[in-house]
Order: structure tokens, then C-alpha cells, then sequence
């Protein structure tokens, strides 16, 4: 399957942590596949699912971090979408209500966003965005 990581600072698929966060292992590379598109899209990762200590959240907050923004933010308009929004989850995680109801703002807004469920539907929703 994917084992980019050409930096090799972090880890693979594998994991190998002890409390690792699979969906992490999967935004990496996801982030991984991006980069190494013959043109690198304009796109950033939020910082969701990230374990920080309660006064960095709290200034997070302040400055405008919201509560379910997706994990993947590609800003490159494609025919009638103006940008590509990427929810990561593992095979069997679950989206949030924060998280169903940014979706469906973004949609409104003119954007594809998607729930991807794995590593493989994550690939396929940005390639088939590019095609």
C-alpha cells in the first residue's frame, strides 16, 4: 500500500506509538500524496484531533480555532467546486455533529467536502477531484 514518507520524521501506516492515532497515521500520508503531485496543490491541515494542553486550547480558541473543521483544506477551485475539504477518518471512525455540520455549510458554500473513510477513499476522493 503507501509507505511514502520522504522525510522519514514520522511514522508509517504502522504506527508503532503508544497511544498513536490511527487517524493521524493516514492524514500523513494523505499529506504525503499531495506533495508528491507533479503540481502541489495550495492546501493546509488543521490542527484536529491534536492533543494539546488545556491553556493552548483555550488560546486556540480565542484566535478562532472552531470545533470540527476538516483535517484537509485544498484551496484549488475545480469546475463548480471552489475547494476540496477532506474529513480523515479510519475504516470504522465516525464523524461528529461539529463535523457533519461544517460539511454541510461548506457544501453551501461551494465546496466538495468529503468523509473519507480510510487511507484509500481519502486518495481516491482527491484524485478523482484533480481528474
Amino acid at each position: 500500500m503507501y509507505e511514502y514518507r520522504k522525510k522519514g520524521s514520522r511514522p508509517s501506516k504502522k504506527g508503532g506509538r503508544k497511544n498513536g492515532s490511527p487517524e493521524h497515521d493516514i492524514q500523513v500520508l494523505v499529506v504525503d500524496h499531495l506533495e508528491a503531485m507533479e503540481t502541489v496543490p495550495l492546501f493546509s491541515a488543521t490542527v484536529g484531533g491534536v492533543r494539546v494542553a488545556m491553556h493552548t486550547a483555550l488560546r486556540m480558541k480565542q484566535a478562532g480555532y472552531k470545533k470540527g473543521i476538516p483535517d484537509i483544506l485544498i484551496f484549488e477551485p475545480r469546475g463548480e467546486y471552489v475547494g476540496l475539504a477532506v474529513e480523515v477518518k479510519t475504516a470504522t471512525g465516525r464523524a461528529s455533529d461539529h463535523q457533519k455540520e461544517w460539511q454541510e455549510r461548506l457544501r453551501e458554500r461551494g465546496w466538495r467536502a468529503e468523509i473519507c473513510k480510510g487511507l484509500d477513499a481519502c486518495i481516491t476522493v482527491i484524485d478523482d477531484y484533480f481528474q
